[in-house]
């Protein structure tokens, strides 16, 4: 098979890379990948060996920058943590800003007078406050859940990270929660 290579300059980006099967019968194993710097390093590579089924997934996540001479920081913009690339971020570690920007281990959070919780949840999600519709997206985007009740069985959920989109008075509250079993 011929590799497919793609140039990436820009430094404080996010980028998703997918293969997809343009024939149709699944992608074969085994698979792997890696990614490399200008100088031909490896920054991050994995696959598998498997050779049964004609499907395979593999998924990672691997944080990686180019040394631009700057020292790493990270400040806290909505629950995400972005290197500003000037050295004065807030925070010196990213699992540090992680800690503060994505927690999610909380057992009640308030915003205009709308209250999540259990947080994490297992099988109930309770939300105090007016509220018309509560959505529920995966990590991917995909509504998974829609309700207009405020008690919402979520025992259907696979564990995991998932956006809670609260609309109340014309204005949409957004809260992350944890799903655990």
């Amino acid at each position: 098979q011929t590799p497919v290579t793609a140039t990436v300059s820009s430094g404080n980006n996010c980028y998703t890379f997918v293969m997809e099967d343009s024939y149709g019968d699944g992608l074969q194993s085994p698979g792997n990948y890696k990614v490399i710097d200008a100088n031909g390093s490896n920054i991050v590579w994995g696959g598998t060996n498997s050779s049964g089924g004609n499907n395979f997934t593999f998924e990672q996540s691997t944080y990686f920058e180019a040394n631009s001479g700057v020292t790493p920081s990270w400040d806290c913009v909505g629950t995400s943590c972005i290197d500003p690339n000037t050295g004065s971020g807030q925070y010196t570690s990213l699992s540090s800003c992680n800690a503060v920007c994505n927690s999610t281990n909380t057992n009640e959070t308030s915003i205009n007078n709308i209250s999540v919780f259990p947080n994490p949840v297992k099988n109930t999600l309770n939300i105090q406050g007016e509220m018309e519709l509560v959505e529920i997206f995966d990590v991917f985007g995909k509504l998974v859940l829609n309700s207009t009740n405020n008690i919402i069985n979520t025992s259907d959920l696979a564990e995991g990270v998932y956006v809670v989109n609260i609309n109340t008075n014309n204005m949409i509250v957004t809260k992350r929660i944890t799903v655990t079993k």
